[in-house]
């Protein structure tokens, strides 16, 4: 039988140029595509009877999914709220990911995948307590992100030397997923995610990726004076990036007040958006990749308040963020997370 509440741990969609979603933001799917993806997914998220009432199911390599027992998260109306959901890999042995798909319900707005080292609660656990790069800092890589109904992600084949990119899905991987659901109806509905991955078949060599993220804690906004005299402020920062370390993808995030992002190496801008439901991404998908010459990724989110509420940086709807996150390779860390201008790991 399939579950009605499916997450799965995923990764980046590495296209060419510039194009739709962000790392760890998925591209969006057409509706041909979505109906083969969820074909695939109903193939090899069946887990049948037999799992855990408590855990996720994950099917064997080369593809997995992650799915809750539950039939979905009920969203009261008129409610915008952010959830976490905290959760285990069933996998017995060590994955390499190298394709997702994923599917959101009309009241997710978003979804984020954290792996972090250990648990943070109790596996298992949902609620609406923050959860993220504010609240659990270097506990959390940000891997996976999806803000459209149907979306589709796929790795670089081809690192340079002949290596597909992977990434590393440990076995009994501790993760969390953040979602956030909007219902600005008059009734009750239930929001359901599912997320679906594809292996590399056992024995194939890869060559590892990781995230680099950052976060703002600078972020403070005053009421506005009025809905037409929005309050405005910036948050920046400059984060050492090693040498050697090759991108295949960078974008920003922010939530319902930012205006403006953009990422830059020195002088060069190599990341602008303006559109904080639908952020872009730049994305380089062959050799020779990128590097940051300056050795430096600098940052900078614009916000506008125009609510009666103060606003500050956090995790849940309510609060605002600056995330600016990318991939890159080699990796031989559970990469970077870089609070303001500083590296904490």
């Amino acid at each position: 039988m399939r579950h009605g509440f499916g997450f799965v741990i995923a990764t980046m969609l590495a296209a060419a140029c510039t194009g739709g979603g962000s790392p760890g933001f998925a591209a969006p799917l057409d509706a041909s595509a979505g109906s083969d993806a969820a074909s695939d997914a109903a193939d090899i998220g069946d887990a049948g009877d037999g799992g855990s009432a408590d855990a996720p199911i994950i099917a064997a390599p080369p593809s997995l999914s992650i799915l809750s027992p539950s039939a979905g998260i009920a969203v009261p109306a008129k409610s915008e709220v952010t959830y976490c959901y905290y959760f285990h890999t069933t996998n017995t042995s060590d994955l390499s990911i190298k394709k997702w798909t994923s599917h959101m319900t009309a009241a997710v707005v978003q979804t984020t995948l954290f792996l972090t080292p250990s648990d943070q609660k109790l596996a298992g656990t949902l609620d609406s307590k923050p959860c993220g790069l504010f609240t659990n800092s270097v506990n959390v890589a940000w891997t996976y992100s999806a803000n459209t109904a149907d979306a589709e992600m796929v790795l670089p084949s081809d690192d340079g030397n002949g290596l597909p990119l992977g990434q590393t899905i440990r076995a009994g991987q501790p993760a969390i997923l953040q979602i956030h659901v909007l219902n600005s109806g008059d009734q009750a509905i239930q929001a359901q995610v599912e997320l679906d991955g594809y292996a590399h078949a056992d024995g194939v060599q890869v060559t590892p990726v990781a995230p680099f993220a950052t976060y703002n804690t600078g972020i403070d906004m005053a009421p506005a004076p009025s809905a037409t005299l929005p309050t405005t402020t910036m948050v920046n920062g400059n984060c050492s990036v090693e040498a050697g370390a090759k991108f295949f993808a960078v974008s920003a995030h922010t939530n319902k007040r930012g205006v403006h992002t953009f990422i830059k190496d020195g002088s060069t801008k190599v990341f602008d958006n303006v559109d904080w439901q639908n952020p872009e991404q730049t994305t380089w998908d062959a050799v020779p990749f990128f590097s940051f010459a300056s050795g430096k990724l600098t940052y900078q989110c614009e916000y506008a308040n125009p609510s009666s509420s103060r606003v500050q940086a956090g995790d849940t709807a309510n609060d605002e963020m600056c995330v600016a996150v990318g991939f890159y390779f080699p990796a031989d860390t559970a990469g970077h997370v870089c609070l303001n201008s500083a590296m904490l790991n």
